[in-house]
């Protein structure tokens, strides 16, 4: 072995083994949550709507801030359009698993997924 060598075979094999086990649990954790069955709708921490996942449509939320569309299809939700600039809201796709969320800051937005129950935690211990 190189004595000015830093990082070892045995380093490597380690972090490679560390990165495979954090990725399994992301996994397993993600799919393990269950489907929501509504989703409630923010606006600068104001609760605006509630929708049930299991019912269709297209819903314009309108604030001070600017405006999200969301959609409702199938069971998931996403953001379809936004007045924002970087339009990241609308990029992150459909959400369907509970505590599963969208979060537009510049409109100051945000979408949760629950169960018809609501959570059984708050936003701190999520």
């Amino acid at each position: 072995m190189r004595p000015d060598r830093v990082v070892t075979t045995g380093d490597i094999i380690v972090f490679v083994l560390l990165l495979a086990a954090t990725a399994a649990g992301v996994a397993f954790a993600s799919r393990s949550r269950p489907a929501g069955e509504e989703a409630a709708i923010e606006v600068n921490g104001v609760l605006r709507e509630k929708l049930a996942l299991s019912v269709d449509r297209l819903l314009k939320i309108e604030s001070p801030y600017g405006f999200n569309t969301v959609e409702v299809s199938g069971g998931r939700i996403r953001v379809r359009e936004a007045s924002c600039s970087n339009k990241i809201c609308a990029a992150q796709g459909w959400v369907h698993r509970e505590t599963e969320e969208i979060v537009c800051l510049p409109n100051r937005f945000s979408v949760r997924v629950a169960g018809r129950g609501g959570e059984k935690y708050d936003g701190i211990t999520r």
